[in-house]
């Protein structure tokens, strides 16, 4: 899913995310994690001046494989993009961990795992 990199559609992240996370069978704790994580990655793209965010969240086997990247012509940069709480976050709610947001095509990824 692709979506305009504005404040206001970080909620429709949000949601997507949370729904795909369902399908993967996180749990409630795990889903408010995942919630987070999205919109905090959502706001460090948007800071980098991304016009828009692809969001790909794929369930399976107990797994939510969550990706994030920068597509559309980049825009000016519109604030300080701290990853510092992101990468925090990460390394505590999942593994397989892709930071590349300070990338040229800023990007994120992270699979979780449900808690069985």
């Amino acid at each position: 899913m692709i979506v305009p990199c504005v404040p206001r559609f970080a909620r429709v992240a949000r949601a997507a995310a949370a729904a795909c996370g369902v399908l993967g069978g996180l749990a409630r704790e795990e889903l408010e994690d995942l919630r987070l994580l999205v919109d905090e990655v959502f706001v460090v793209i948007l800071e980098l001046g991304a016009t828009a965010v692809e969001l790909v969240v794929t369930p399976a086997n107990g797994e939510v494989d969550v990706s994030m990247t920068a597509v559309g012509g980049p825009g000016p940069s519109r604030g300080r993009a701290d990853v510092t709480f992101v990468r925090m976050l990460a390394d505590v709610i999942g593994w397989d961990v892709r930071d590349e947001l300070h990338a040229p095509r800023p990007a994120f990824g992270i699979t979780l795992v449900a808690a069985r």
